[in-house]
């Protein structure tokens, strides 16, 4: 049986164990239930997307759903939570996001095992609800910081978190994965009154089983549905991603910055390259505030929510966004992004947005794996791109 199989039987699974509790939501607890606890869980977030160049035939015109999710969070005798979340960007062939058992899930030392995210990152760590800009930072996709199967314990204290992870294979990929480790340590120095101040470091290592072909590492311009801009090609047969990050809130303003570097052990190089990656974003609401809670940002807080007669609450964000994968003779791109977004929030659940956002990138000289536009125009000898490019987003969530 594939994983994707296997991940789909746990999943109907546990829907069917659940479905009982589900059915009498409303009785009372009489305190000798398993299930003391559960939520659904899900988001829809849909968007239309446009993207061209000035120097190549770039021009994406797309309607989609970004993400379409839907899921549940469980808790057993108050001491083991359960989590499923499906993926249904395509109906049609679902995969399953995240399945995880945690253990203790209300003490400050936490367990889980299953398929989860690896710790790292701020704008990785922050659900795609909420973060600040529609598409995270362009390191975050370009290094794969992503989901895998394995363990890992979290603790967090008052103003300081601890995670480390051993993991494995994706469950939707079938062809067996290496090793691959990874671990996050945040700390608060200041929380007063209303000014918050966080900082972070993290790292993951990994490598190679002897089914998967050599790592690449690429990147779009932005919006999801154009390929790749600039790319290193198949290159690594390991690496060691490591970060910094730091951010501060201050009533209704914040700002966050990261900086993420990832040292690749080539195979065709005669040294190994570093490639680093940066974000700086500043913002601000109306109405509201954002919020950071346990290493990541939350849901923002909306005085003066619709469903309570209110407007809801508005957003506006700027983020300077740079990628550089040439080094050591790889010549892959130089990526930088200057992105634009505002939201109304009319309530923490509903985000109606736009991003507006431009894209200068130096390209490489590897065409393998990028959008046909992108590899035709290098192949003609054009060395440089200015793309534009807009997202609008209706976005709900439970």
């Amino acid at each position: 049986m594939t994983c994707r199989k296997l991940a789909l039987a746990f999943f109907s699974a546990a829907v069917f164990i659940t479905q009982p509790v589900l059915a009498a939501d409303n009785a009372p607890n009489t305190g000798n239930s398993i299930i003391t606890d559960i939520d659904i869980i899900g988001i829809a977030q849909n968007d239309y997307s446009r993207v061209t160049g000035d120097n190549t035939a770039i021009d994406t015109d797309k309607l989609e759903v970004r993400r379409g999710r839907i899921g549940f969070k469980a808790t057993l005798y108050d001491a083991v939570k359960v989590k499923a979340e499906l993926d249904l960007d395509d109906p049609s062939d679902p995969n399953l996001i995240d399945a995880y058992i945690a253990f203790n899930p209300t003490s400050p030392l936490t367990i889980k095992l299953g398929q989860f995210k690896t710790a790292n990152s701020l704008d990785e760590q922050t659900s795609s609800k909420k973060i600040s800009t529609f598409e995270r930072a362009g390191f975050t996709d370009a290094f794969q910081l992503a989901r895998g199967v394995g363990a890992a314990a979290k603790y967090v204290g008052a103003r300081h978190t601890l995670e480390f992870g051993v993991f494995g294979r994706d469950l939707e990929d079938d062809v067996l994965q290496g090793l691959f480790v990874g671990g996050r340590a945040t700390y608060e120095p200041i929380v007063v009154d209303d000014l918050q101040v966080h900082t972070g470091i993290s790292f993951r290592y990994r490598e190679l089983s002897s089914s998967q072909t050599p790592y690449e590492y690429s990147q779009k311009p932005v919006a999801n549905p154009a390929g790749a801009i600039v790319n290193t090609g198949e290159i690594a047969r390991s690496d060691l991603f490591y970060g910094a990050e730091v951010a501060v809130l201050k009533g209704r303003f914040w700002g966050a910055a990261e900086y993420g570097a990832l040292r690749a052990d080539c195979i065709t190089c005669l040294s190994d390259p570093t490639f680093p990656g940066a974000y700086i974003e500043v913002g601000a609401f109306f109405n509201g505030k954002k919020t950071l809670k346990a290493g990541s940002f939350g849901t923002p807080k909306i005085y003066g929510s619709v469903k309570d007669g209110g407007i809801g609450a508005f957003s506006a964000v700027v983020r300077w966004d740079t990628l550089d994968l040439n080094d050591a003779g790889i010549s892959g791109g130089y990526y930088e992004t200057i992105t634009l977004g505002a939201d109304w929030w009319a309530t923490p659940n509903v985000r109606l947005g736009i991003n507006v956002y431009k894209v200068d990138v130096e390209f490489g000289n590897v065409v393998n794996g990028l959008d046909a536009a992108f590899a035709t125009a290098i192949a003609n000898g054009v060395t440089t791109e200015d793309a534009t490019g807009v997202t609008v987003r209706f976005q709900v969530h439970i």
